[in-house]
């Protein structure tokens, strides 16, 4: 306000931009006026410590900013039981009983036979489960009886549901 004042009482105005650092008597005031000075004077303050004091301010700000990472690794943790916990809440762990019928995946996944083309099976069966072992492990037999000599992993199962179109032997 008061330099638009001033400035009706010159005939001729000019402007001259000058740089921070050839102006930093300029710099100084309007540092101190937006309240930013205290950060600026921060290495004025330095030089004049001791070298305890100043290994003093040193400690407190290590002990600041470990105190700050260990909050940080907390907001991870909490974060990541989050996660965990909404996922989990959508994950149905898969299960099968002795006498279930299953399909069991076509691996690697996205194989085509070429006599059917995009319309390949994605699964074989169904087959029946045997026995059931320790660590979400199947052993299979075809419906006649046939024995599979390997189990299989209850990820690559999955529930076999009879059509009205098959008799579900």
């Amino acid at each position: 306000m008061q330099c638009r004042e001033l400035m009706t009482q010159f005939k001729y105005i000019n402007f001259n931009w000058i740089p921070r650092s050839q102006n930093t008597e300029a710099n100084d005031l309007a540092q101190m006026a937006s309240g930013h000075k205290d950060v600026a004077d921060g290495a004025d303050v330095q030089n004049d410590l001791t070298t305890e004091e100043y290994a003093a301010l040193m400690s407190d700000s290590i002990e600041d900013v470990t105190e700050l990472r260990l909050w940080s690794l907390e907001k991870i943790k909490e974060n990541k039981a989050k996660v965990a916990r909404a996922y989990n809440k959508k994950v149905r762990p898969k299960e099968f009983h002795v006498g279930d019928l299953v399909w069991e995946v076509i691996l690697p996944l996205g194989t085509k036979d070429a006599a059917y083309g995009k319309w390949s099976p994605n699964w074989h069966g169904p087959y029946r489960v045997d026995q059931v072992l320790k660590g979400n492990a199947y052993m299979l037999e075809e419906l006649n009886g046939v024995k599979f000599p390997v189990a299989f992993n209850g990820q690559h199962l999955k529930k076999y549901f009879p059509s009205m179109w098959d008799d579900g032997q």
